[in-house]
């Protein structure tokens, strides 16, 4: 799914930096149980990542997918630049069993960044999820977006994608790419 978007966010400019989560693929190190280290590694992976640029950057976003999803709802916006989260296929129906049942920390993390004046978030699901049913999906959903409108000011999107799994493959997969360009045209 991030290789799909990579092409996205370079055709409007961004500089693009993916990694791999602890013990994912070639990284080193070991999962934690509860994603506090995942967590506290996309923090510095973020701010490393802000003082390789050459200037001040305009916007960030930070993508997340499934599982990378979850860690990167725990990322409050950044201090002085305008900050972005790309939440995909969010696993809301297993996420107890991902976080050893710290699962309400990270609701209470999305709520908030939901609810903050500097929020800005797109969650993108499909309605046939291999996690998580699509009425559970929409149910929170609907839940971003009372936040964002109790809170006035954050910018909150939600999209369902009718076809899509969990795994975004074939055409779904390019309906993403253009929800996704369509969002970072507004941004």
């Amino acid at each position: 799914v991030l290789h799909l978007l990579t092409p996205v966010f370079l055709r409007r400019g961004y500089t693009v930096l993916r990694y791999n989560s602890r013990g994912v693929g070639s990284s080193s190190g070991r999962a934690t149980l509860r994603g506090e280290g995942e967590v506290a590694d996309l923090g510095e992976v973020v701010q490393w990542g802000v003082g390789q640029l050459p200037g001040e950057a305009e916007r960030v976003v930070l993508v997340g997918y499934s599982h990378g999803s979850l860690i990167t709802s725990r990322q409050p916006p950044l201090p002085h630049t305008p900050t972005s989260h790309l939440l995909i296929s969010y696993p809301l129906s297993v996420s107890h069993w991902l976080t050893l049942f710290s699962s309400r920390t990270y609701t209470s993390a999305l709520l908030a960044l939901c609810h903050a004046t500097a929020g800005d978030v797109l969650a993108v699901y499909g309605d046939r999820d291999n996690f998580s049913g699509v009425a559970a999906l929409d149910k929170w959903a609907g839940e971003l977006r009372a936040a964002a409108a109790e809170g006035g000011s954050a910018r909150v999107r939600t999209e369902l994608v009718r076809g899509a799994d969990h795994f975004w493959g074939g055409e779904v997969g390019e309906r993403l790419a253009g929800i996704v360009d369509e969002w970072l045209e507004e941004r």
